[in-house]
């Protein structure tokens, strides 16, 4: 059964809470991804923030001068065990319409993320996404039912 610890990504890049909305727009653009983990000074997780948040009109635009990542992030993630299914971080994903699901060892530290590009990279590379999965989507979990965000 493919697992979290065979597709996810190791080295997450982060933000801190306290980082200005241009220059986590810059950082999110210049890494070619679309979010990031959020943290506080103490180097905890506090929250993900992602270039819809950035965007988003309800939250004042992005070049507000004094806004920071913490006035606009997400303040929950959805993390998992290296050692969970990689199926679970599918379901959390379409569950929730996201596209991030951070991965944290017994400690809450966090040691990798789960986005659909890491499935897609798998699915490329080994032509499957594992052989020997036991657990299939049910038609609910398509993400053509998935809410579009």
């Amino acid at each position: 059964m493919l697992k979290l610890r065979d597709i996810m990504t190791r080295d997450v890049f982060t933000l801190p809470e306290s980082c200005s909305l241009g220059e986590a727009a810059w950082a999110l653009m210049h890494r070619g991804v679309s979010g990031a983990p959020v943290r506080d000074d103490g180097g905890r997780l506090v929250g993900v923030v992602s270039k819809s948040d950035l965007a988003d009109p309800d939250r004042g635009p992005a070049d507000q001068e004094g806004k920071v990542v913490g006035d606009v992030m997400t303040p929950a993630l959805l993390a998992l065990d290296p050692e969970d299914p990689a199926v679970e971080a599918v379901h959390l994903m379409v569950e929730h319409g996201v596209h991030r699901v951070v991965v944290v060892d017994s400690a809450g530290g966090l040691i990798g993320i789960v986005t659909p590009m890491d499935f897609l990279r798998r699915l490329l590379t080994d032509g499957h996404l594992d052989a020997g999965v036991d657990h299939e989507l049910s038609p609910q979990d398509s993400p053509h039912n998935a809410p579009t965000h």
